[in-house]
């Protein structure tokens, strides 16, 4: 009789530990050092190894990845690329390729309107510059700490 128990008992067991396995999850770690920006069907975002990765939202495939770089930061989107506002610097990239197409280093508290972007030094030289070529077409020297705002094409020093 109790062999005939044991067998119920131990098949009852055995799918009570498949239950609990199925339940579970599989765990890895990835750093994301970026916000998760989507533009027309593309998802970007840096990872902690400082790589900056292109997705297709629909099927997933990875369209471009740029290594080596360090693009952690806030990624925002413009009509002529991506920004990468990091502490420090300020990187242009093309959409399509994730190329470079300028960077500025020693940078900070970065705002963006009407197609410029108001930086400083950390050191009271503000720079305004186009956005598409990263031109400087404005600056100003100020010693000390400084606060910035900026909006709709004025800017508060």
């Amino acid at each position: 009789m109790r062999a005939r128990l044991r067998t119920p008992i131990l098949i009852i067991l055995l799918i009570a530990a498949l239950v609990d396995l199925a339940h579970g999850y599989t765990y890895f770690q990835v750093g994301v050092n970026s916000n998760f920006l989507v533009v027309e069907g593309c998802l970007y975002f840096a990872q902690a190894d400082g790589s900056l990765t292109m997705l297709d939202v629909k099927t997933g495939k990875v369209l471009a990845r740029t290594e080596g770089g360090n693009y952690s930061g806030k990624l925002r989107s413009t009509v002529h690329g991506i920004l990468v506002l990091s502490y420090g610097k300020i990187s242009f990239l093309d959409k399509l390729t994730l190329s470079s197409l300028w960077e500025i280093r020693v940078h900070y508290d970065p705002h963006i309107f009407n197609a410029r972007l108001v930086s400083d030094d950390g050191n009271g030289l503000v720079e305004c510059r186009l956005i598409k070529s990263g031109k400087v077409i404005w600056s100003y020297n100020l010693p000390g700490a400084l606060e910035l705002m900026a909006e709709d094409d004025r800017v508060l020093v």
